[in-house]
């Protein structure tokens, strides 16, 4: 799978440490903006990986900053993002598949690099599902896009 990542400086040595584990199991993994630990700023990393998974040049992308806040909120702001900060392979695999995210997040300063690998793990496996998620997810590119969704919901939820 085509996987691009970057973060800030928070986040460089996790960054490192998710890229080496990509690698090992056989990703094909871009970089976008490497900080090498020196400061930088997330949002520019954030929006060349938001814009190469939403051209297509990657299927997924990945973004590490030290609260993992910053570079959620910028990576959202490009057309055609679900970016979802996570805490663990549960919230990696729900988000993929209830709200179609194709860029994860994940806070440096909160998460190890192994709780971030299983995440991946379960994120790369999970399918967005088609059911009432799909739904979901365009009312929210409705809104992307600047239209009020009509609420649909019912009892079953």
């Amino acid at each position: 799978m085509r996987i691009t990542i970057s973060g800030d400086h928070r986040g460089h040595q996790a960054v490192d440490d998710v890229i080496k584990y990509l690698q090992s199991q056989s990703h094909e993994v871009t970089v976008q903006g490497a900080c090498d630990g020196v400061a930088c700023d997330y949002p520019v990393r954030s929006m060349a990986v938001a814009k190469d998974v939403a051209e297509g040049q990657s299927e997924l992308g990945i973004l590490i900053c030290g609260s993992g806040i910053g570079v959620s909120i910028a990576a959202n702001k490009v057309d055609g993002v679900r970016a979802a900060l996570v805490m663990d392979a549960a919230h990696a695999k729900g988000s993929r598949e209830h709200n179609h995210a194709n860029v994860l997040c994940f806070s440096a300063d909160r998460t190890s690099a192994e709780i971030m690998c299983e995440a991946v793990d379960a994120w790369v496996e999970a399918s967005p599902q088609p059911d009432r998620h799909a739904r979901r997810v365009a009312q929210m590119t409705e809104i992307e896009r600047g239209s009020n969704p009509i609420d649909q919901s019912s009892s079953s939820a």
